[in-house]
Protein backbone atom coordinates (compact mmCIF):
# COMPACT_ATOMS: atom_id res chain seq x y z
CA UNK A 1 0.00 0.00 0.00
CA UNK A 2 1.68 3.52 -1.11
CA UNK A 3 3.21 5.63 2.01
CA UNK A 4 3.00 9.47 2.68
CA UNK A 5 -0.74 10.17 1.23
CA UNK A 6 -2.95 13.30 2.39
CA UNK A 7 -3.68 12.39 6.90
CA UNK A 8 -1.22 10.38 6.75
CA UNK A 9 -2.65 7.13 4.92
CA UNK A 10 -0.53 5.37 2.35
CA UNK A 11 -1.12 7.10 -1.07
CA UNK A 12 -3.18 4.86 -2.75
CA UNK A 13 -0.98 5.64 -6.49
CA UNK A 14 2.49 6.13 -6.25
CA UNK A 15 2.50 7.80 -9.74
CA UNK A 16 0.28 10.24 -8.74
CA UNK A 17 1.43 10.69 -5.23
CA UNK A 18 4.60 11.78 -7.02
CA UNK A 19 3.46 14.09 -9.69
CA UNK A 20 1.93 16.19 -6.77
CA UNK A 21 4.91 16.22 -5.02
CA UNK A 22 6.79 17.64 -7.45
CA UNK A 23 4.45 20.42 -8.24
CA UNK A 24 4.25 21.58 -4.89
CA UNK A 25 7.97 21.27 -4.72
CA UNK A 26 8.38 23.96 -8.45
CA UNK A 27 5.65 26.21 -6.42
CA UNK A 28 8.01 26.19 -3.77
CA UNK A 29 11.32 27.20 -5.25
CA UNK A 30 9.17 30.18 -7.15
CA UNK A 31 7.69 31.43 -3.92
CA UNK A 32 11.76 31.49 -2.91
CA UNK A 33 12.95 32.93 -5.76
CA UNK A 34 10.01 35.68 -5.93
CA UNK A 35 10.16 36.53 -2.17
CA UNK A 36 11.63 40.16 -1.66
CA UNK A 37 14.18 41.26 0.98
CA UNK A 38 12.93 43.69 3.84
CA UNK A 39 16.69 45.39 3.74
CA UNK A 40 17.75 47.17 0.45
CA UNK A 41 21.09 45.57 0.42
CA UNK A 42 22.14 46.48 -3.76
CA UNK A 43 24.40 48.99 -4.78
CA UNK A 44 23.64 52.82 -4.17
CA UNK A 45 23.57 54.95 -6.66
CA UNK A 46 26.23 56.82 -8.22
CA UNK A 47 26.61 60.51 -7.91
CA UNK A 48 28.15 62.68 -11.13
CA UNK A 49 30.10 64.77 -8.76
CA UNK A 50 31.65 61.39 -7.73
CA UNK A 51 32.23 59.65 -11.05
CA UNK A 52 34.14 62.75 -12.28
CA UNK A 53 36.09 64.70 -10.09
CA UNK A 54 36.75 67.86 -11.51
CA UNK A 55 39.38 69.35 -9.28
CA UNK A 56 41.39 66.43 -9.56
CA UNK A 57 41.60 66.54 -13.03
CA UNK A 58 42.51 70.85 -13.10
CA UNK A 59 45.29 69.71 -10.51
CA UNK A 60 46.71 67.05 -13.03
CA UNK A 61 46.36 69.17 -16.34
CA UNK A 62 48.15 71.99 -14.15
CA UNK A 63 50.75 69.88 -13.02
CA UNK A 64 50.92 68.59 -16.95
CA UNK A 65 51.67 72.14 -17.77
CA UNK A 66 54.02 72.52 -15.16
CA UNK A 67 56.11 69.19 -16.61
CA UNK A 68 55.60 70.66 -20.19
CA UNK A 69 57.15 73.79 -19.41
CA UNK A 70 60.39 72.39 -17.54
CA UNK A 71 60.66 70.14 -20.41
CA UNK A 72 60.23 73.11 -23.11
CA UNK A 73 63.21 75.03 -21.15
CA UNK A 74 65.72 72.04 -20.90
CA UNK A 75 65.05 71.39 -24.58
CA UNK A 76 66.12 75.06 -24.75
CA UNK A 77 68.93 74.51 -23.16
CA UNK A 78 69.78 71.51 -24.86
CA UNK A 79 69.91 73.12 -28.25
CA UNK A 80 71.58 75.78 -27.38
CA UNK A 81 73.80 73.39 -26.28
CA UNK A 82 74.21 71.66 -29.44
CA UNK A 83 74.38 74.23 -31.51
CA UNK A 84 76.98 76.09 -29.84
CA UNK A 85 79.46 73.50 -29.38
CA UNK A 86 79.15 72.38 -25.83
CA UNK A 87 79.90 76.36 -24.81
CA UNK A 88 78.89 76.80 -21.38
CA UNK A 89 75.42 78.44 -20.80
CA UNK A 90 76.71 81.03 -17.77
CA UNK A 91 78.98 82.97 -20.05
CA UNK A 92 78.72 86.23 -20.83
CA UNK A 93 79.71 86.95 -24.20
CA UNK A 94 79.41 90.34 -24.82
CA UNK A 95 81.99 90.73 -21.67
CA UNK A 96 85.78 90.81 -23.50
CA UNK A 97 88.98 91.73 -21.09
CA UNK A 98 89.55 95.19 -21.23
CA UNK A 99 92.84 97.04 -20.64
CA UNK A 100 94.24 100.63 -20.32
CA UNK A 101 96.42 100.15 -23.80
CA UNK A 102 93.40 98.01 -25.84
CA UNK A 103 92.52 100.56 -28.14
CA UNK A 104 96.20 101.83 -28.74
CA UNK A 105 96.93 98.15 -29.66
CA UNK A 106 94.21 97.72 -31.98
CA UNK A 107 94.81 100.72 -33.61
CA UNK A 108 98.67 99.55 -33.89
CA UNK A 109 97.50 96.41 -35.01
CA UNK A 110 95.49 97.68 -37.79
CA UNK A 111 98.89 100.23 -38.97
CA UNK A 112 100.94 96.57 -39.40
CA UNK A 113 97.83 95.27 -41.31
CA UNK A 114 97.96 97.86 -43.65
CA UNK A 115 101.58 97.73 -43.67
CA UNK A 116 101.55 94.23 -44.45
CA UNK A 117 99.05 94.19 -46.76
CA UNK A 118 100.99 97.28 -49.04
CA UNK A 119 103.88 95.12 -48.94
CA UNK A 120 102.51 92.23 -50.46
CA UNK A 121 100.95 93.98 -53.26
CA UNK A 122 103.81 95.87 -54.45
CA UNK A 123 105.79 92.75 -53.98
CA UNK A 124 103.14 90.84 -56.25
CA UNK A 125 104.06 93.67 -58.74
CA UNK A 126 107.34 93.35 -58.99
CA UNK A 127 109.09 92.60 -62.02
CA UNK A 128 112.15 91.65 -62.97
CA UNK A 129 114.13 94.18 -64.77
CA UNK A 130 117.47 92.92 -66.37
CA UNK A 131 119.77 95.85 -67.97
CA UNK A 132 122.08 94.04 -70.60
CA UNK A 133 124.48 97.38 -70.65
CA UNK A 134 124.90 96.90 -66.76
CA UNK A 135 125.50 93.40 -67.45
CA UNK A 136 127.85 94.06 -69.34
CA UNK A 137 129.40 96.63 -67.88
CA UNK A 138 129.39 94.98 -64.67
CA UNK A 139 131.47 91.96 -66.71
CA UNK A 140 134.43 94.58 -67.97
CA UNK A 141 134.66 95.42 -64.62
CA UNK A 142 135.19 92.41 -62.91
CA UNK A 143 137.50 91.76 -65.55
CA UNK A 144 139.78 94.82 -65.10
CA UNK A 145 139.42 93.54 -61.67
CA UNK A 146 140.84 90.24 -62.50
CA UNK A 147 143.30 91.22 -64.40
CA UNK A 148 144.82 93.95 -62.08
CA UNK A 149 144.77 91.06 -59.11
CA UNK A 150 146.71 89.04 -61.86
CA UNK A 151 149.45 91.12 -62.65
CA UNK A 152 150.25 92.14 -58.97
CA UNK A 153 150.52 88.53 -57.87
CA UNK A 154 151.86 87.21 -60.57
CA UNK A 155 149.58 83.81 -60.86
CA UNK A 156 146.27 83.50 -62.24
CA UNK A 157 144.01 81.69 -59.86
CA UNK A 158 140.52 81.85 -61.33
CA UNK A 159 139.17 79.53 -62.81
CA UNK A 160 136.39 80.32 -64.83
CA UNK A 161 133.79 77.38 -65.26
CA UNK A 162 130.13 77.14 -66.52
CA UNK A 163 127.11 76.76 -64.54
CA UNK A 164 124.01 75.09 -65.95
CA UNK A 165 121.11 77.07 -65.93
CA UNK A 166 118.54 74.35 -67.74
CA UNK A 167 116.43 73.88 -64.39
CA UNK A 168 113.42 73.16 -67.01
CA UNK A 169 111.24 69.85 -67.33
CA UNK A 170 109.32 70.23 -70.17
CA UNK A 171 111.30 70.07 -73.90
CA UNK A 172 112.72 73.19 -75.10
CA UNK A 173 113.98 71.63 -78.52
CA UNK A 174 112.14 74.17 -80.26
CA UNK A 175 112.36 77.63 -78.88
CA UNK A 176 113.66 80.68 -80.56
CA UNK A 177 117.69 81.39 -80.57
CA UNK A 178 118.66 83.60 -77.76
CA UNK A 179 120.71 86.19 -78.47
CA UNK A 180 124.27 84.26 -76.79
CA UNK A 181 127.67 83.69 -77.93
CA UNK A 182 128.33 80.01 -79.72
CA UNK A 183 129.18 78.91 -76.25
CA UNK A 184 126.32 80.38 -74.28
CA UNK A 185 127.92 83.17 -71.86
CA UNK A 186 129.38 86.45 -72.69
CA UNK A 187 132.64 87.17 -75.10
CA UNK A 188 136.06 86.98 -73.68
CA UNK A 189 137.09 90.72 -72.42
CA UNK A 190 140.19 89.80 -75.08
CA UNK A 191 138.00 89.80 -77.64
CA UNK A 192 136.52 93.10 -77.61
CA UNK A 193 137.92 95.73 -79.20
CA UNK A 194 136.98 98.99 -76.90
CA UNK A 195 137.64 98.40 -73.47
CA UNK A 196 140.50 96.41 -72.86
CA UNK A 197 142.72 97.05 -75.84
CA UNK A 198 142.09 100.97 -75.00
CA UNK A 199 143.05 99.99 -71.17
CA UNK A 200 146.70 98.18 -73.17
CA UNK A 201 147.15 101.28 -75.32
CA UNK A 202 146.80 104.10 -72.56
CA UNK A 203 149.41 101.83 -70.48
CA UNK A 204 151.89 101.53 -72.94
CA UNK A 205 151.16 105.23 -73.89
CA UNK A 206 152.45 105.93 -69.53
CA UNK A 207 149.43 107.14 -68.89
CA UNK A 208 148.58 106.88 -65.16
CA UNK A 209 146.14 104.73 -64.01
CA UNK A 210 144.45 104.65 -60.48
CA UNK A 211 145.52 101.64 -59.12
CA UNK A 212 142.89 99.72 -56.87
CA UNK A 213 143.44 97.90 -53.41
CA UNK A 214 144.01 94.48 -53.54
CA UNK A 215 140.73 92.32 -53.27
CA UNK A 216 141.10 89.87 -50.06
CA UNK A 217 138.75 87.12 -50.41
CA UNK A 218 138.18 84.78 -47.29
CA UNK A 219 137.58 81.65 -48.97
CA UNK A 220 136.01 80.36 -45.02
CA UNK A 221 133.65 83.08 -44.66
CA UNK A 222 132.21 83.49 -48.29
CA UNK A 223 129.19 82.21 -48.18
CA UNK A 224 127.77 80.40 -51.96
CA UNK A 225 124.98 82.13 -53.96
CA UNK A 226 122.76 78.56 -53.74
CA UNK A 227 123.58 78.32 -50.36
CA UNK A 228 121.74 81.76 -49.92
CA UNK A 229 118.91 80.87 -52.34
CA UNK A 230 118.30 77.57 -50.26
CA UNK A 231 117.84 79.05 -46.98
CA UNK A 232 115.54 81.56 -48.21
CA UNK A 233 113.47 78.50 -50.10
CA UNK A 234 113.91 76.76 -46.96
CA UNK A 235 112.12 80.19 -44.92
CA UNK A 236 109.17 80.31 -47.67
CA UNK A 237 108.76 76.16 -47.40
CA UNK A 238 108.72 76.58 -43.55
CA UNK A 239 105.99 79.11 -43.25
CA UNK A 240 103.71 77.61 -46.37
CA UNK A 241 103.95 74.61 -44.23
CA UNK A 242 102.31 76.12 -41.07
CA UNK A 243 99.76 78.08 -43.39
CA UNK A 244 98.54 74.66 -44.83
CA UNK A 245 98.52 72.94 -41.00
CA UNK A 246 96.30 75.73 -40.37
CA UNK A 247 93.83 75.29 -43.53
CA UNK A 248 94.48 71.31 -42.94
CA UNK A 249 92.70 71.85 -39.26
CA UNK A 250 89.88 74.43 -40.76
CA UNK A 251 92.06 77.58 -38.55
CA UNK A 252 91.97 79.20 -41.77
CA UNK A 253 90.49 79.94 -45.19
CA UNK A 254 91.33 76.46 -47.13
CA UNK A 255 91.25 77.89 -50.85
CA UNK A 256 93.38 81.49 -49.59
CA UNK A 257 95.90 78.88 -48.24
CA UNK A 258 96.44 76.88 -51.35
CA UNK A 259 96.41 79.95 -53.66
CA UNK A 260 99.10 81.67 -51.76
CA UNK A 261 101.24 78.36 -50.67
CA UNK A 262 100.82 76.58 -53.28
CA UNK A 263 99.67 77.78 -56.40
CA UNK A 264 101.34 80.83 -56.38
CA UNK A 265 104.47 79.02 -55.96
CA UNK A 266 106.50 77.09 -58.92
CA UNK A 267 107.04 73.11 -58.79
CA UNK A 268 110.24 72.63 -56.95
CA UNK A 269 108.59 75.20 -54.04
CA UNK A 270 105.44 73.12 -53.79
CA UNK A 271 107.85 70.06 -53.48
CA UNK A 272 110.07 71.75 -50.91
CA UNK A 273 106.64 72.66 -48.40
CA UNK A 274 105.35 69.47 -48.90
CA UNK A 275 108.67 67.65 -47.52
CA UNK A 276 109.21 70.49 -44.98
CA UNK A 277 105.39 70.23 -43.76
CA UNK A 278 106.63 66.13 -43.29
CA UNK A 279 109.77 67.48 -41.53
CA UNK A 280 107.68 69.19 -39.27
CA UNK A 281 104.45 67.47 -38.26
CA UNK A 282 105.50 63.59 -38.98
CA UNK A 283 101.99 63.91 -41.99
CA UNK A 284 101.51 63.65 -44.97
CA UNK A 285 100.77 66.99 -46.51
CA UNK A 286 98.22 65.73 -49.54
CA UNK A 287 96.10 62.86 -47.03
CA UNK A 288 96.23 66.35 -44.20
CA UNK A 289 94.55 68.41 -46.66
CA UNK A 290 92.36 65.91 -48.33
CA UNK A 291 91.02 64.80 -44.97
CA UNK A 292 90.58 68.93 -43.60
CA UNK A 293 89.33 70.42 -46.90
CA UNK A 294 85.89 69.70 -48.74
CA UNK A 295 86.27 66.90 -51.16
CA UNK A 296 86.16 69.09 -53.80
CA UNK A 297 89.41 69.87 -53.91
CA UNK A 298 90.85 66.55 -53.43
CA UNK A 299 92.07 65.99 -57.32
CA UNK A 300 93.20 70.01 -57.47
CA UNK A 301 95.56 69.07 -54.31
CA UNK A 302 96.70 65.73 -55.51
CA UNK A 303 97.33 67.30 -58.71
CA UNK A 304 99.86 70.64 -57.37
CA UNK A 305 101.66 67.88 -54.60
CA UNK A 306 102.55 64.98 -56.84
CA UNK A 307 105.71 64.94 -58.09
CA UNK A 308 105.85 65.68 -62.48
CA UNK A 309 107.65 62.32 -63.01
CA UNK A 310 105.21 60.63 -60.83
CA UNK A 311 102.34 62.04 -62.60
CA UNK A 312 103.44 61.43 -66.04
CA UNK A 313 104.53 57.53 -65.51
CA UNK A 314 100.84 57.62 -64.03
CA UNK A 315 99.47 58.86 -67.30
CA UNK A 316 101.81 57.23 -69.49
CA UNK A 317 100.84 53.86 -67.96
CA UNK A 318 97.43 54.62 -67.93
CA UNK A 319 97.28 55.33 -71.90
CA UNK A 320 100.05 52.37 -72.33
CA UNK A 321 97.01 49.60 -70.88
CA UNK A 322 94.51 51.52 -73.53
CA UNK A 323 96.46 52.00 -76.23
CA UNK A 324 95.66 55.76 -76.16
CA UNK A 325 99.13 56.27 -78.46
CA UNK A 326 97.87 60.31 -79.20
CA UNK A 327 98.29 60.92 -74.95
CA UNK A 328 101.65 59.02 -74.79
CA UNK A 329 103.22 60.67 -77.79
CA UNK A 330 102.20 64.21 -76.24
CA UNK A 331 104.11 63.62 -73.08
CA UNK A 332 107.17 61.74 -75.21
CA UNK A 333 107.86 64.56 -77.52
CA UNK A 334 107.00 67.62 -74.73
CA UNK A 335 109.39 66.51 -72.22
CA UNK A 336 113.19 66.91 -72.00
CA UNK A 337 115.63 64.52 -72.32
CA UNK A 338 116.67 64.77 -68.29
CA UNK A 339 112.68 64.74 -67.80
CA UNK A 340 112.18 61.34 -69.82
CA UNK A 341 114.76 60.01 -67.59
CA UNK A 342 113.30 60.65 -64.41
CA UNK A 343 110.00 59.80 -65.47
CA UNK A 344 111.44 55.85 -66.86
CA UNK A 345 113.38 55.46 -63.21
CA UNK A 346 109.45 56.49 -61.65
CA UNK A 347 107.71 54.05 -64.01
CA UNK A 348 110.27 51.30 -63.27
CA UNK A 349 110.26 52.01 -59.80
CA UNK A 350 106.38 51.98 -59.03
CA UNK A 351 105.00 49.11 -61.77
CA UNK A 352 108.19 47.00 -61.44
CA UNK A 353 108.88 47.27 -65.56
CA UNK A 354 110.99 49.30 -67.64
CA UNK A 355 109.10 51.46 -69.86
CA UNK A 356 110.22 50.39 -73.18
CA UNK A 357 109.49 47.09 -71.98
CA UNK A 358 106.43 47.71 -71.05
CA UNK A 359 105.87 49.81 -74.69
CA UNK A 360 106.86 46.41 -76.51
CA UNK A 361 105.02 44.40 -75.15
CA UNK A 362 101.49 45.92 -75.30
CA UNK A 363 101.39 48.67 -78.10
CA UNK A 364 98.81 46.34 -80.42
CA UNK A 365 99.99 47.97 -83.74
CA UNK A 366 103.39 47.46 -84.35
CA UNK A 367 103.96 50.76 -86.70
CA UNK A 368 102.74 52.85 -83.45
CA UNK A 369 105.10 50.82 -81.27
CA UNK A 370 108.04 51.88 -83.72
CA UNK A 371 107.08 55.20 -83.46
CA UNK A 372 106.78 55.65 -79.63
CA UNK A 373 110.34 53.84 -79.24
CA UNK A 374 112.04 55.73 -81.76
CA UNK A 375 110.47 58.83 -79.80
CA UNK A 376 111.96 57.78 -76.49
CA UNK A 377 115.47 56.92 -77.87
CA UNK A 378 115.94 59.68 -80.14
CA UNK A 379 114.80 62.04 -77.05
CA UNK A 380 117.47 60.23 -74.74
CA UNK A 381 120.10 59.69 -77.03
CA UNK A 382 119.90 62.92 -79.54
CA UNK A 383 122.00 62.36 -83.04
CA UNK A 384 124.15 65.26 -83.92
CA UNK A 385 122.78 68.89 -84.29
CA UNK A 386 119.81 70.36 -86.21
CA UNK A 387 120.35 70.40 -89.76
CA UNK A 388 117.90 71.82 -92.09
CA UNK A 389 118.97 70.68 -95.40
CA UNK A 390 119.37 67.57 -94.46
CA UNK A 391 115.47 67.58 -93.37
CA UNK A 392 114.50 68.61 -96.82
CA UNK A 393 116.12 65.71 -98.07
CA UNK A 394 114.54 63.29 -96.05
CA UNK A 395 111.27 64.88 -96.41
CA UNK A 396 111.76 64.35 -100.08
CA UNK A 397 112.62 61.04 -99.64
CA UNK A 398 109.90 59.78 -97.56
CA UNK A 399 107.68 61.40 -100.31
CA UNK A 400 108.85 59.95 -103.33
CA UNK A 401 109.05 56.08 -101.11
CA UNK A 402 105.96 55.77 -102.79
CA UNK A 403 102.76 53.47 -101.06
CA UNK A 404 105.03 51.41 -98.59
CA UNK A 405 106.35 54.16 -97.09
CA UNK A 406 104.35 53.97 -93.60
CA UNK A 407 104.77 50.56 -92.76
CA UNK A 408 107.28 49.15 -90.49
CA UNK A 409 110.06 48.83 -92.67
CA UNK A 410 109.18 52.02 -94.57
CA UNK A 411 111.60 55.07 -94.93
CA UNK A 412 109.44 56.98 -92.68
CA UNK A 413 110.05 54.89 -89.39
CA UNK A 414 113.25 53.98 -90.99
CA UNK A 415 114.16 58.19 -91.04
CA UNK A 416 112.48 58.91 -87.66
CA UNK A 417 115.15 56.10 -86.33
CA UNK A 418 118.09 57.38 -87.60
CA UNK A 419 116.99 61.16 -86.57
CA UNK A 420 116.70 63.18 -82.80
CA UNK A 421 114.10 65.08 -81.89
CA UNK A 422 114.68 68.39 -83.34
CA UNK A 423 115.61 66.67 -86.92
CA UNK A 424 111.81 64.93 -86.81
CA UNK A 425 110.62 68.28 -85.90
CA UNK A 426 111.93 69.69 -88.92
CA UNK A 427 111.16 67.05 -91.26
CA UNK A 428 107.10 67.69 -89.83
CA UNK A 429 107.88 71.31 -91.33
CA UNK A 430 109.47 70.69 -94.84
CA UNK A 431 107.27 67.69 -95.90
CA UNK A 432 104.45 69.84 -97.22
CA UNK A 433 106.65 71.77 -99.24
CA UNK A 434 107.54 68.60 -100.75
CA UNK A 435 103.86 66.87 -101.03
CA UNK A 436 102.05 70.06 -102.28
CA UNK A 437 100.90 71.62 -98.95
CA UNK A 438 99.73 68.26 -97.82
CA UNK A 439 100.77 67.75 -93.81
CA UNK A 440 101.94 63.40 -92.97
CA UNK A 441 99.32 63.00 -90.85
CA UNK A 442 96.77 63.79 -93.73
CA UNK A 443 98.73 61.22 -95.90
CA UNK A 444 98.66 58.76 -93.76
CA UNK A 445 95.15 59.20 -93.87
CA UNK A 446 95.08 59.03 -97.49
CA UNK A 447 97.39 55.79 -97.74
CA UNK A 448 94.80 54.35 -94.80
CA UNK A 449 97.41 53.64 -92.02
CA UNK A 450 96.49 52.32 -89.07
CA UNK A 451 94.50 54.75 -87.19
CA UNK A 452 96.65 54.74 -83.57
CA UNK A 453 99.96 55.06 -86.00
CA UNK A 454 97.47 58.07 -87.36
CA UNK A 455 96.81 59.60 -84.08
CA UNK A 456 100.34 59.43 -82.75
CA UNK A 457 101.70 61.54 -85.84
CA UNK A 458 98.92 64.02 -85.70
CA UNK A 459 99.45 64.03 -82.36
CA UNK A 460 103.21 65.24 -82.99
CA UNK A 461 102.66 66.97 -85.69
CA UNK A 462 99.78 69.86 -83.47
CA UNK A 463 102.20 69.44 -80.27
CA UNK A 464 105.21 71.27 -82.60
CA UNK A 465 103.53 72.60 -85.31
CA UNK A 466 100.23 74.63 -83.27
CA UNK A 467 100.74 73.45 -79.72
CA UNK A 468 98.11 76.51 -78.45
CA UNK A 469 95.81 75.09 -80.54
CA UNK A 470 95.58 71.90 -79.66
CA UNK A 471 96.13 72.63 -76.01
CA UNK A 472 93.56 75.05 -75.92
CA UNK A 473 91.04 72.38 -77.10
CA UNK A 474 92.28 69.35 -75.14
CA UNK A 475 91.63 71.57 -72.00
CA UNK A 476 88.26 72.35 -73.23
CA UNK A 477 87.59 68.60 -73.44
CA UNK A 478 88.90 68.30 -70.08
CA UNK A 479 86.89 70.95 -68.42
CA UNK A 480 83.47 69.48 -70.20
CA UNK A 481 84.29 66.00 -68.96
CA UNK A 482 84.97 67.27 -65.21
CA UNK A 483 88.87 66.28 -65.26
CA UNK A 484 89.90 68.06 -62.69
CA UNK A 485 93.17 66.42 -61.92
CA UNK A 486 93.74 66.08 -65.60
CA UNK A 487 92.97 69.69 -66.57
CA UNK A 488 95.15 70.97 -63.36
CA UNK A 489 98.17 69.08 -64.19
CA UNK A 490 98.26 70.31 -67.93
CA UNK A 491 97.36 73.86 -66.50
CA UNK A 492 100.59 73.37 -64.66
CA UNK A 493 102.32 71.81 -66.95
CA UNK A 494 101.76 74.95 -69.85
CA UNK A 495 102.07 77.42 -67.24
CA UNK A 496 105.87 76.81 -67.62
CA UNK A 497 105.49 77.05 -71.29
CA UNK A 498 102.78 79.20 -72.93
CA UNK A 499 99.62 79.41 -71.33
CA UNK A 500 99.32 82.95 -72.39
CA UNK A 501 99.30 81.79 -75.89
CA UNK A 502 96.42 78.95 -75.23
CA UNK A 503 94.33 81.72 -73.68
CA UNK A 504 94.10 83.62 -76.40
CA UNK A 505 93.88 80.36 -78.89
CA UNK A 506 90.87 79.34 -75.95
CA UNK A 507 88.80 82.83 -76.65
CA UNK A 508 89.40 82.25 -80.34
CA UNK A 509 87.60 79.20 -81.22
CA UNK A 510 85.28 78.79 -77.78
CA UNK A 511 84.73 82.43 -77.93
CA UNK A 512 84.98 82.81 -74.11
CA UNK A 513 88.48 83.18 -71.97
CA UNK A 514 89.98 80.36 -70.29
CA UNK A 515 89.67 81.94 -66.74
CA UNK A 516 86.12 83.13 -67.02
CA UNK A 517 84.94 79.18 -68.13
CA UNK A 518 86.98 77.47 -65.56
CA UNK A 519 85.28 79.66 -62.86
CA UNK A 520 82.01 78.98 -64.46
CA UNK A 521 82.32 75.01 -65.12
CA UNK A 522 85.14 74.31 -63.17
CA UNK A 523 83.58 74.08 -59.34
CA UNK A 524 82.52 76.64 -56.76
CA UNK A 525 85.65 76.13 -55.04
CA UNK A 526 87.94 74.54 -57.12
CA UNK A 527 87.31 76.78 -60.37
CA UNK A 528 88.46 80.07 -58.97
CA UNK A 529 91.78 78.23 -58.56
CA UNK A 530 92.38 77.18 -61.68
CA UNK A 531 91.62 80.25 -62.72
CA UNK A 532 94.27 81.69 -60.93
CA UNK A 533 96.63 78.91 -62.60
CA UNK A 534 95.69 80.30 -65.90
CA UNK A 535 96.44 83.54 -65.11
CA UNK A 536 100.37 82.54 -64.57
CA UNK A 537 103.20 84.03 -66.55
CA UNK A 538 105.62 81.37 -67.78
CA UNK A 539 109.48 81.71 -66.69
CA UNK A 540 111.07 84.57 -68.68
CA UNK A 541 108.04 86.55 -68.89
CA UNK A 542 105.50 86.59 -72.26
CA UNK A 543 108.26 87.07 -74.43
CA UNK A 544 109.19 84.00 -74.38
CA UNK A 545 108.50 81.59 -77.30
CA UNK A 546 106.87 78.39 -76.61
CA UNK A 547 107.59 74.97 -76.27
CA UNK A 548 106.36 73.37 -80.41
CA UNK A 549 106.49 76.57 -82.59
Amino acid sequence: MPVGGPGGFSSASKLLQKKWEDRQYKQHVQKIAAIKPLVDNGQPKKLPHLVVRLKKVQKDEEQQEKIDRENHLLLDKMTHIMRHKGSVDHWNDHYYKKGLHQHYREKEQERIHEENLGIAKRLGKVRPIYDLTDWENSYIKHEYYLDLWANATKENLMQRSSRNHNGHYYNEAYEGSRSRSKNGFLPNIHSREGAHSDRSTSQKRGSTVTKLPKIKRDKDKMVAPYDCYAEVLGAIAEQDAKLLFKASKQLVEGDQAILQSLIKRSHPQRMATKRKFEEMYDMDLETELKGGLDREYGPLVEAVLTEREDADSSEINRAVRSNDTASLTEILCTRNSTALSSIQKSYEKKYSIPLNDDIESSIKNEESRIFILALLNGQNSPKGELNEEKAEEDAQKIHNAGKGRFQKKGEFLNTVNASSLPQIKAIFAAYPEVSGGKDLPKVMQEHRANRDFVSAVDTMSNCMGNSANYHADKMHGMLKAGQTRQLTSLLLARAEIDLPEIRKAYKKKHGIDLTEDLQAKGGKEVGPLMAQIALKQPPGGAGREPVGK
